[in-house]
């Protein structure tokens, strides 16, 4: 039981420890000597609202973030839809252990005309975002 621990452990951590530039991985004597940098992204939550601005011009959202995560939000505009895209660079530095604090990053984008009627599209999965949007109504 114990070998397959070390084992596994062993193999994450090597997948952690390679750092990619032009392709390649960056090592002297099996150590990264440049920081790994991933990319990937990140599905909408169903239960987090998406909250749109009274001109309906910014859109923002809450990601998961944190330790070693960073969130940013990409916006691809259409006729009928918008696609938002959640992407999350890992970075890691040489020798850098990432904590394991998750927290709710706030993002928001902003559209080049309303999101009126537009379908909401979640870059992720390609699907329908099932999360309520709020629209922000003007101050009273």
């Amino acid at each position: 039981m114990t070998v397959l621990l070390v084992a596994a452990a062993t193999a994450t951590l090597g997948a952690c420890g390679t750092a990619e530039k032009s392709g390649k991985a960056i090592e002297q004597g099996g150590v990264p000597t440049a920081p790994t940098v991933q990319g990937d992204t990140q599905p909408f939550s169903p239960v987090r609202p998406i909250s749109v601005s009274q001109d309906g011009r910014t859109v923002s959202v809450g990601a998961t973030g944190g330790g070693c995560l960073t969130p940013r939000l990409s916006a691809r505009e259409a006729t009928a839809a918008l696609t938002l895209t959640i992407e999350v660079v890992t970075r890691q530095d040489p020798g850098q252990v990432c904590t394991a604090n998750v927290e709710l990053v706030p993002l928001k984008v902003t559209l080049t005309r309303s999101l009126g009627g537009r379908t909401i599209i979640d870059g992720a999965t390609g699907r329908p975002v099932t999360a309520p949007v709020v629209r922000k109504s003007a101050p009273r």
